[in-house]
Formats: structure tokens, sequence, C-alpha cells
């Protein structure tokens, strides 16, 4: 009987626990900027390890420009979105989430100018030079970065876009 009320007071805890925080009601292409249409809300139970936006704080993302592709369903943390900046003609914006040692310890900032290293075969190939558009808080837990880099159009965009979803981009600041 102890540890049938035990339970029922741990999940009761649990629930009493929940609050309502932000999702991305579709998948988000880095450089697109937030609506609150691209937003959704839903109750998770957190112990304030998990980084999120709470549903109250919507207005405070909205209109920001999504830092990297972002999958359907994902919790919302504040480092994903970053201020509208504008971008010149004839270039893409790539995002990637660049796992600590794929980028320099110094960290990136908006502006750098980059050289993009694929890593995924035996030698690493130089796919070419980049200009940091924007960068997100990124993952504290694992030390990851979400990144925006500015390419011109057709300068091996689909080669970088490949790497970054393969998790085998690196970036070497010039």
């Amino acid at each position: 009987m102890a540890g049938a009320v035990l339970g029922f007071g741990l999940w009761a805890n649990s629930v009493s626990d929940q609050r309502p925080v932000l999702v991305t009601a579709r998948a988000l292409d880095a450089g697109d900027v937030l609506t609150a249409s691209d937003l959704a809300v839903v109750s998770v139970s957190a112990n304030g390890v998990v980084a999120s936006v709470p549903a109250d704080a919507e207005d405070s993302i909205v209109g920001q420009t999504v830092a990297a592709d972002v999958p359907a369903g994902l919790l919302m943390a504040a480092g994903m979105v970053g201020p509208v900046e504008e971008r010149p003609a004839n270039t893409v914006v790539v995002g990637a989430v660049l796992e600590p040692g794929r980028f320099p310890v110094g960290g990136l900032e908006a502006g750098d100018s980059v050289s993009l290293v694929a890593t995924s075969g035996d030698d690493p190939v130089r796919l070419g030079d980049a200009e940091v558009f924007a960068v997100g808080a990124g993952d504290e837990r694992s030390g990851a970065v979400w990144v925006s880099l500015l390419l011109p159009d057709g300068l091996v965009v689909d080669e970088v876009v490949d790497a970054a979803a393969g998790s085998a981009l690196s970036v070497v600041v010039r």
C-alpha cells in the first residue's frame, strides 16, 4: 500500500510540474523568419536542465531569423533564432550544427570569414569559403553550436549541405 501511495505521489508531482513551452509546428530552414504559425505549444515536465522557451515568451522570438535547419516538433531554445539580417543578392544561407572540434575553441561570430572542410572520408576536402551569417547559442550540454553560413549561390552548396547533414562539416576561421 505504501508503495502505491508513493508511486501516486511521484506521478502527481510530475504532472503538476508540467509547463507550457514552444515547439516547432513544422520543419524550418536556416534563414527563415519565425512566425507565430511556425510554433505550437506543448506541456512538458522539465527540471530546468532542458533549454526551452516558455509559451508566454513567444513574442520574444517571433520575427527573428532561424539560425539552422530545425525539424518539426523540436523544443525551441532562445539560441535557435537571432535578429533578422539582410543577406546579399545571389547568396544562400546554409544551417549547420557544429559539434566541438569542428569549429575553433574561441567560437564563431557573425561576419567571420571561414573555410569549409568536409571530413566524412579518409581525406578532408576543402569545399570553399563562406561567411558566418549568424550563430545560435547552441547546446550547453554537448557544446554544439548552431551556425548559419552565407555562401555564394552555386558554390558547392549541395556538398556543404550534405556535409552539414552528415555532421561532417568543419569550419576554419581565416
